[in-house]
């Protein structure tokens, strides 16, 4: 009969705790998040991969840590290219669960080749060089992941941008939909000014928006489809405010129209 606790089953398991995890916790709570997840991003995939790629016994214990550190540095690299090449945002959520499932598949292959080790103390003898080499990488992953986990400050007088959308109303050409999005490094606040001809100008504010944080109002202009011309400012900048974006309907169609507002 094959032992429960073995390593590969403590490699699958930490796997799916550190998936399961990141799905539940916040990004706030990086205290927690990070210690679990990073086994799942520098261990975990290698160990697995390989177990699952060498034949028992074929590499000292050594090799195998080296191996697993590389292996699972390999993994996150290309499951973060394939996260970002199916589309997906690349963010901690669809990255580690690639990662979970690399490594559970890896664990399953490796079971199939027999590699079921009851979980006892590693005893291992390693040369200078080795224990060099080891000390080496531990503290180039650890610089990495200081660095990755990191965010980084944009350079100095960076202000990023605002775009301004102007399209008409889901529900008809009587109205408009006015969105604003932040796209600075910080959180700012914008006033909108909407025209339509033979109506008097209304002013909206858009207060304080986060970063990526998007506005949107449902504006009236009146039937007839009439021209409207929206005119987005800071709400800082002094007066007179030079307009910081323009945009404007004059033919209404029913590819300008917004599915939500």
């Amino acid at each position: 009969m094959k032992p429960a606790r073995t390593d590969i089953a403590l490699v699958a398991a930490l796997a799916v705790v550190a998936c399961l995890v990141c799905a539940a916790l916040p990004a706030g709570l990086a205290a927690v998040r990070v210690p679990l997840a990073l086994p799942l991003v520098l261990v975990l995939p290698g160990y697995a991969s390989v177990a699952a790629l060498f034949a028992p016994g074929a590499l000292r214990a050594s090799e195998r840590i080296v191996l697993s550190l590389a292996l699972s540095i390999a993994a996150a690299i290309l499951s973060g290219l394939a996260v970002d090449g199916v589309g997906l945002k690349l963010v901690a959520e669809p990255w580690i669960d690639v990662l979970g499932l690399v490594t559970l598949a890896a664990s399953a292959v490796a079971v199939s080749r027999g590699h079921v080790r009851e979980l006892v103390l590693p005893q291992t003898h390693l040369h200078g060089h080795e224990a060099l080499a080891l000390a080496a990488t531990a503290v180039m992953l650890a610089a990495a992941a200081a660095i990755g986990f990191t965010p980084l400050a944009p350079p100095a007088q960076t202000h990023g941008t605002a775009a301004l959308g102007l399209l008409e109303a889901p529900h008809g050409g009587d109205a408009v939909c006015v969105s604003v999005i932040n796209e600075q490094f910080h959180t700012a606040s914008y006033r909108v000014v909407v025209a339509a001809s033979g109506r008097p100008a209304r002013t909206l504010v858009a207060a304080r928006l986060a970063p990526g944080e998007s506005w949107t109002r449902v504006v009236a202009v009146g039937a007839g489809h009439p021209d409207v011309h929206a005119t987005l400012y800071r709400a800082s900048a002094p007066a007179p405010a030079r307009a910081y974006r323009r945009t404007a309907i004059a033919t209404w169609g029913s590819y300008l129209r917004a599915r939500t507002c």
